[in-house]
C-alpha cells in the first residue's frame, strides 16, 4: 500500500510544468501567468509549487483543464505513461466552461 509520501509528487508538477511549456511552445498559450489567470487558480500557489516542492500542490482541478481543454492524457500528467496527448469524451450534459 502507497502511503502519500511515496506518491511521485515532484514528478507530476513536472509533467504539469512541462504541458505549460509544451502549449507555450506551440503557441496555443502565451504562458503560465496566462494559464493561472484564465482558469482563476491562485498565482503564489503555483509559482510556490515551482519553487518549494513538496509544501504545496497544484489543484487537481489544473490537471483536469490541461486534460480536456488542451488534451493532455491523464495517464501522462499523473503517472508518466504513454503518450502526452489522447482525446477525451465527455458525457453529453457535461458542460466545461472556457
Amino acid at each position: 500500500m502507497l502511503t502519500s509520501l511515496e506518491v511521485p509528487t515532484k514528478e507530476i508538477h513536472e509533467r504539469f510544468f512541462k504541458a505549460i511549456e509544451i502549449l507555450k511552445s506551440e503557441k496555443t498559450i502565451p504562458g503560465i501567468i496566462y494559464f493561472i489567470e484564465t482558469h482563476k487558480f491562485n498565482k503564489t500557489r503555483i509559482f510556490n509549487v515551482q519553487n518549494e516542492v513538496g509544501k504545496y500542490t497544484i489543484p487537481k482541478e489544473a490537471y483536469y483543464i490541461l486534460s480536456i481543454q488542451y488534451g493532455f492524457s491523464m495517464d501522462w500528467l499523473m503517472l508518466g505513461i504513454g503518450n502526452e496527448r489522447k482525446k477525451y469524451k465527455l458525457p453529453h450534459n457535461a458542460e466545461i466552461q472556457h
